[in-house]
């Protein structure tokens, strides 16, 4: 085999380097992996790595072009306990692939895969292609998943404009957890697959309730399996999922029985299924950013040294405060990601992906991403967090400043939440936004934002063009709040301790406009319709699900605001000049009128027959508007019992309107 070290000028940067590699032999994290080199000789790209079934034969595939030996290991036993009943080693083939094949009667069984290196090193790992797990996901599982169906498959049409979607964030627990829902399976996956849940009251919970506020995808917080909690005791504790182990596996503490590894991607399945068919697509979040831990995850045991990024001195580098860092420009690294996204598609039938942290990753792998996932179907959303990390070996990050290189991904556009509802992160200046009233507040920092913030939510509100790099208004995810930070009623309460609740509910009522109403793909976070709290909390990733979870007694109290929101949701669906994806067309269409000194934003929409106008008065106390002619103007939304439309308008406090002059 091939030893792999690193470049001479990197070895010149630690004294002593080059006798700790000779006296080793083989460097134990085999630096040389990162060269181009290695991956031109050992890139595989066949789409048959981990298990493929041809009639009574089960063939195994692994990618480990460093190790000495690969054996896979059978158990009969599910038990994570239990010990192997067989060992079989692997052939090597071409492009570091080992392989070999057993009868399907080994189907059910588990297994995993031991490693040696020619430095004496023994590893043991599942299988980073597995599609089943044992419990806990410890150890892979024999599947077909092509034979594991749904009954009745919804198919829905493919979605034509990422404008047109409307994304709701929630997580499969919070949204089914609370005792009140009315839910047969709490917390689970077959939990928001039910249908017809309600409150004791008859209010529309879970499916049901999502189904009933008109949008068009909802977003689940992680759902692969993640080592973040125990599955044989799921109800213990608490966690986002953001903690990957096996990323094509789904996480076992939304199932039934984790330790049925059937189970859950039977009922997985069956959610996604039965969404589509109250017609919601399904984003999944997903992780590729990270693993949990290198230890237990399968990728640094198979090939140590390959997968993550290092510093020249062969320490991990850590973007993101995890721990470690996927180096997703090496190609099999990306060409996990690529397969494991189209897995996803095939075999799930998910409808768009939500990038955590994608900053992390290269351009090249993300739109590989898309290419090959609109190969499938060029409906499927592809967005995420575009914050710029700088990693230390610089490939092209997927960050903001690249957007003009990824025309397909979408972003999460700060600016406009910054402008909306200010900041309130652990890492960011804790400060108020427009909808908080902020004319005169500064933040911690003793800064003013007000002007600042004038400027980036008209700028926003009209598409984001000249923020970062953007070519079109696809890839602007607007948002104010979402599962990380205040919720939207904290972000309230955190600056308006005093406020009376109708106060609260109007600039609820405001900022799901701004966000609603701009051009740009909308996300709300589960809740912001019905004044969700999380007490406070900031980051409530592992906090109890108390904290967490929908409260649909908070439902049953906020009703007005929820048809606040449903009113919103139609009058976007009803007029496309809120969903244009195009920069100049924007300019044509949209003109605003913005008056800086008391608090007034208006936008003008020409149409063909007809103006509209969308009216925020942020001050809390009422204004006069005058710039433009409203005399005969008719209302098709609004919270202001003061709104006089004239050729001198007057605008209540806090009030939110849409209206329509021909």
């Amino acid at each position: 085999m091939h030893v792999y070290i690193i470049k001479v000028s990197v070895l010149k940067t630690e004294e002593g380097f080059l006798e700790k590699v000779m006296e080793k032999h083989v460097l134990k994290k085999f630096y040389g992996l990162t060269s181009p080199e290695f991956d031109r000789e050992n890139y595989y790209g066949g789409s048959d790595l981990g298990l493929s079934f041809e009639k009574d034969k089960v063939i195994f595939k692994i990618w480990s072009p460093i190790a000495d030996t690969v054996t896979v290991r059978l158990y009969h036993d599910l038990n994570n306990n239990s010990i192997s009943d067989r060992e079989i080693t692997l052939d090597k083939e071409n492009a570091g692939v080992w392989t070999c094949m057993i009868s399907s009667k080994y189907i059910g069984w588990a297994y995993d895969y031991k490693f040696t290196f020619c430095d004496g090193t023994v590893t043991y790992a599942n299988d980073p292609y597995a599609v089943a797990a044992t419990i806990n996901g410890v150890r892979s599982v024999i599947i077909d998943i092509a034979k594991i169906e749904v009954n009745d498959l919804v198919k829905l049409p493919s979605f034509t404009n990422p404008t047109d979607a409307i994304i709701y964030e929630t997580s499969v627990r919070d949204i089914t957890a609370d005792k009140n829902g009315g839910f047969k399976y709490p917390g689970l996956f077959l939990g928001l697959s039910e249908k017809n849940t309600h409150t004791a009251q008859g209010y529309a919970t879970g499916l049901s309730y999502l189904k009933s506020l008109g949008i068009t995808h909802v977003q689940l917080l992680p759902m692969f399996d993640f080592g973040s909690l125990d599955e044989a005791d799921p109800n213990h504790s608490y966690n986002w999922g953001y903690d990957p182990i096996n990323y094509n596996v789904p996480e076992g503490t939304y199932s039934t029985d984790p330790a049925d590894p059937v189970c859950r991607i039977k009922e997985m399945k069956y959610m996604v299924n039965e969404l589509h068919r109250a017609g919601i697509r399904v984003v999944m979040d997903v992780v590729y950013n990270h693993v949990f831990d290198i230890h237990k995850q399968a990728f640094e045991q198979v090939v140590p040294g390959y997968y993550f990024k290092h510093d020249e001195k062969g320490n991990m580098i850590d973007d993101i405060g995890m721990g470690n860092a996927i180096a997703s420009q090496r190609l099999m690294v990306r060409k996990y990601i690529v397969d494991s996204i189209i897995f996803w598609i095939k075999n799930y039938h998910i409808d768009g992906f939500r990038f955590d942290t994608m900053g992390v990753l290269d351009v090249d792998t993300m739109n590989l991403v898309v290419e090959e996932a609109h190969k499938i179907d060029p409906g499927i959303l592809i967005y995420g967090e575009g914050w710029n990390i700088k990693p230390i070996e610089r490939p092209l990050e997927s960050g903001h400043d690249h957007a003009s290189l990824m025309p397909n991904v979408g972003f999460f556009g700060e600016n406009l939440r910054n402008a909306v509802i200010g900041e309130s992160g652990e890492y960011a200046d804790y400060r108020p936004g427009l909808v908080q009233g902020n004319l005169a507040e500064v933040g911690a920092s003793g800064k003013k934002y007000y002007e600042q913030d004038v400027c980036e939510f008209v700028k926003g509100f009209m598409g984001s063009n000249g923020f970062h790099t953007y070519i079109a208004p696809h890839q602007l995810i607007n948002y104010s709040t979402c599962h990380d930070n205040f919720t939207l009623y904290d972000a309230l309460i955190a600056h308006l301790p005093n406020a009376s609740r109708p106060e609260i509910i109007k600039r609820a009522e405001m900022s799901l406009a701004m966000i609603l109403l701009a051009e740009g793909v909308p996300l709300i976070h589960s809740g912001q319709e019905c004044l969700r709290t999380k007490n406070g909390n900031v980051n409530s990733y592992n906090a109890p699900i108390e904290e967490n979870k929908i409260d649909w007694l908070r439902v049953e109290q906020n009703q007005d605001l929820i048809k606040f929101f449903k009113k919103l949701v139609n009058i976007r669906k009803k007029y496309s000049i809120f969903r244009i994806d195009d920069y100049q067309e924007i300019s044509r269409i949209v003109r605003p009128y913005v008056l800086k000194q008391n608090g007034i934003f208006a936008f003008e929409y020409t149409m063909p027959t007809c103006k509209l106008y969308v009216l925020f008065n942020i001050k809390n106390e009422t204004q006069l508007f005058n710039q433009i002619d409203l005399s005969g103007a008719k209302v098709i939304l609004s919270n202001d019992n003061d709104l006089i439309l004239s050729q001198h308008s007057s605008l209540g406090a806090l009030s939110t309107s849409i209206v329509i002059v021909k």
